[in-house]
């Protein structure tokens, strides 16, 4: 199943269950890409439909150091239905499920980011990336992590 039909899936799973869109962002986009590699595809759609329906003021990117070897990330920026291009979540369950993720692929970086502990030692495209996000989303970034331990959490 490639990316597209996984992000299809849950998105179905998601329209059947009492989840908030949000459990939705965090807990069923995450795609197995290749076999050892996962890579969280950011839907940033949904993100956007989140932070106004719960009131967020601010984003914390997780696990940014996940993405140190790819060469392209992608971004789901909207989604196409019928052929024409959406910004916004779909309210109807049967809508949501017909739904194809328009993607907007940045660079990698690919080298090691779990050393930095400002914004200022990110390499210029994974501070790109976070750049993007944060215009995708709507909302500012206010925290993240570059590794699994305290002291790797950066505080915009």
């Amino acid at each position: 199943m490639n990316c597209a039909a996984r992000v299809r899936a849950a998105r179905a799973s998601f329209a059947r269950s009492a989840l908030s869109l949000s459990a939705l962002f965090s807990a069923l986009i995450e795609l197995d890409i290749e076999p050892v590699a996962h890579l969280t595809c950011v839907d940033a759609t949904v993100v956007r439909y989140s932070a106004r329906v719960n009131g967020l003021t601010g984003l914390a990117v997780t696990k940014l150091d996940v993405l140190d070897t790819f060469a392209e990330i992608p971004v789901c920026v909207s989604y196409r239905l019928d052929g024409v291009e959406c910004g916004e979540v779909p309210s109807d369950v049967e809508v949501l499920e017909r739904v194809e993720p328009v993607y907007e692929v940045l660079p990698g970086w690919q080298r090691a980011i779990s050393g930095a502990r400002r914004l200022a030692d990110l390499p210029p495209p994974a501070r790109a990336y976070l750049d993007r996000l944060e215009d995708l989303a709507g909302q500012p970034i206010r925290y993240v992590s570059v590794g699994t331990r305290r002291d790797q959490i950066i505080e915009v």
